[in-house]
């Protein structure tokens, strides 16, 4: 009877009792005054002025790191780099197993690996 009771309330206040006040007795009120057609034409040319204004001029890495956006390990400094043909001939990938065995035992006889190969 209760939840009854408590559904024929709200239906007719048009809430729950206590939660929120009953709506006024004219509908909805508009909270803000209206605006004419020229104001708010300007205040949309500002907004887009501000904005593109904001979109035209990126911050430096010293504000971006002022204000904690980027990260000195994430900061990469680009220089340039010779220029010269990467599609030579790599002659590792045409090592036999054999020469392989015998590159590594030169090695490890010469003490250039610190750590035990492990032989197949």
């Amino acid at each position: 009877k209760r939840v009854q009771a408590v559904r024929k309330l709200s239906l007719q206040s048009g809430s729950l009792p206590g939660l929120l006040p009953p709506p006024p007795p004219g509908g909805l009120q508009v909270i803000l005054q209206p605006k004419n057609q020229a104001d708010r034409q300007a205040e949309v040319r500002e907004i887009k002025r501000r904005l593109t204004r904001k979109l035209s001029q990126r911050p430096t890495v010293a504000e971006l790191q002022a204000r904690k956006i980027l990260r000195f390990h994430e900061y990469v400094e680009v220089t340039d780099a010779q220029d010269y043909d990467r599609t030579a001939d790599k002659p590792w990938t045409k090592l036999t197993p054999a020469d392989k065995a015998a590159y590594f035992t030169s090695c490890w006889v010469a003490g250039g690996f610190p750590t035990r190969i492990n032989r197949v």
